[in-house]
């Protein structure tokens, strides 16, 4: 990839951080991972020196902040125990307000030590303004194609000539492959390639010639890995890893195999930054604390079908990385969250759906523009007087009747036992010295279905995940006493029963003027409870 290319790749992440970093707050400063996409907002989520973040700066100006739109700004950065500020290195940048540009891609000093950094934006009003952030020993994430941090990684493979992996042109076992990131730090630490669990030692990890703040890890992909668009991939730097994005395999020479049964074409679409359109239907029951009257909880049983076109990166997130679920706990002190904002979409008109369900449920579904769903009910409850879910266990289905756009069909799927959380009423208070089990009846769960248990606070939580069918997992201690000590945020303990992904059930869209794209059937049980955490 030459210096120009990854650039220009760099300077197409700007956008997404006004996607992840939420609304603008007056006289706000946004500094981001240009790679992972997240804050460094702890020691342990720290930029690394060397590293490359995303700037952004447009709440200092009006109509959020103070700032008039002719009002330059010059970035600076004080090092951690200096008294003095310098100016930052500024490797890219997009104009905003009257020109100037309020959207940076910037170099971390190499030089930097550790600890409690600042960034400041002077105005040539003379206003003055501050963020503080940390700086980590490392903390590496890899480019991805969309710069969102969890879509599909900026890769190459070298044989003859170099060769963009895609969905159309998938990585194979024995290829040469070059991936490029920022925040390695240290040539001294040992870096290990993660690909679906098969740890690969890179034959090069360290800066990318020509290119300020880039690293590049070089390795020889592991035989083993199944035939997928989106098998999951990190580099981990001293055990800990900064991002996981997704990477396509296949085992001969051809397009990737996708779970959803997306054509060549579609996915040759996708590689051209195109959309392709997509169907979800999603039976889901929430349990959730009513932010507006304190102690008490609302149960959300809703069932969703949407009709919407993706581009690739939306694509992987419906379709999910390929998991080859292992029980097991991780520690993350990153927070960050995947969403989508869909604008211009164009209608998918499908009439007035129908859910059918055991005993002869019968629900008409609202909604237009290519989003149905079911209303779900608006009442609290204390914890102790939650009533049930609503959806037995059986034979669920969405019956479609046709409308301008979409023809008729049916969505079924086979949902099983809602979950009960049988000690979710005495799980508070949470001691970081001792470990937390939770626990749930597991009676009717079968292999495919999954329990995730996690405990958080701030961007900060704890996830273990176990077959459904365990009746329980236990969050260590070790892991428990690592979380941050945020007072402003609530600590919540949750459950969620979903199915594995690696064997979805499909269904088949029918257009009125003839063709067809797949939808994706699933489910999800969520109970979230508020605790004391000490």
């Amino acid at each position: 990839m030459t210096t120009k290319s990854l650039i220009v790749a760099c300077v197409a992440a700007l956008p997404a951080l006004a996607q992840t970093s939420g609304p603008f707050q007056p006289s706000a400063i946004y500094v981001v991972h240009s790679a992972t996409r997240r804050t460094a907002q702890t020691p342990e989520t720290g930029l690394a020196p060397g590293s490359l973040c995303d700037i952004n700066i447009t709440g200092l100006y009006q109509p959020s902040g103070s700032l008039l739109p002719d009002d330059k700004v010059t970035l600076r950065f004080r090092a951690p125990g200096a008294a003095a500020a310098r100016d930052m290195t500024i490797l890219a940048s997009q104009p905003s307000f009257g020109g100037f540009p309020a959207q940076f891609i910037a170099l971390v000093p190499s030089d930097t030590p550790l600890g409690q950094a600042d960034v400041l934006a002077v105005a040539a009003s003379g206003k003055s303004f501050s963020t503080t952030l940390w700086i980590a020993a490392s903390d590496f994430g890899i480019f991805t194609k969309a710069a969102a941090g969890y879509d599909a990684a900026v890769a190459q493979v070298w044989s003859n000539t170099p060769r963009t992996v895609g969905l159309t042109t998938p990585v194979q076992a024995g290829d040469w492959v070059t991936l490029w990131g920022t925040g390695l730090g240290s040539t001294d630490s040992t870096v290990l390639v993660d690909v679906a669990g098969i740890g690969v030692a890179p034959s090069y990890s360290g800066p990318a010639p020509g290119l300020p703040g880039v690293d590049q890890i070089n390795f020889q992909f592991p035989a083993g890995v199944p035939d997928d668009c989106y098998i999951p991939l990190a580099v981990k730097v001293d055990g800990r890893a900064g991002n996981s994005p997704s990477i396509a395999t296949a085992s001969a020479p051809g397009a990737c195999h996708h779970r959803l049964g997306l054509s060549s074409d579609s996915l040759a679409t996708l590689d051209r930054g195109g959309q392709v359109p997509l169907s979800q239907s999603w039976v889901h029951s929430d349990v959730m604390p009513n932010l507006s009257t304190p102690v008490t909880y609302r149960r959300f049983d809703t069932i969703s079908l949407d009709f919407v076109p993706y581009d690739a990166a939306g694509v992987q997130v419906v379709t999910g990385l390929l998991s080859n679920r292992v029980s097991g706990c991780q520690l993350n002190l990153e927070g960050g969250a995947i969403g989508g904002i869909f604008l211009n979409v164009p209608p998918f008109d499908a009439g007035t759906p129908v859910v059918t369900g055991p005993g002869g449920v019968r629900i008409t579904m609202d909604g237009d523009f290519g989003h149905y769903s079911t209303t779900p009910s608006d009442t609290s409850y204390p914890l102790d007087s939650l009533p049930p879910s609503s959806f037995a266990p059986g034979d669920w289905a969405v019956e479609v009747p046709g409308g301008k756009n979409v023809a008729a069909f049916r969505a079924a799927l086979r949902i099983p036992p809602a979950l009960r959380w049988i000690n979710r009423a005495t799980v508070s208070p949470v001691s970081r010295a001792s470990d937390l089990t939770l626990q749930w009846d597991p009676t009717g769960y079968a292999d495919r279905e999954w329990m995730q248990g996690s405990v958080g606070v701030g961007t900060g939580s704890v996830i273990c995940q176990a077959p459904a069918t365990a009746g329980s997992i236990t969050i260590p201690a070790s892991l428990i006493a690592q979380l941050p000590a945020v007072t402003s945020a609530t600590p919540m303990v949750e459950l969620l029963l979903t199915p594995a992904n690696s064997n979805p059930v499909v269904y088949s869209v029918p257009l009125v003027g003839g063709g067809a794209f797949p939808g994706i059937a699933t489910f999800s049980y969520l109970e979230a409870v508020s605790v004391e955490l000490k």
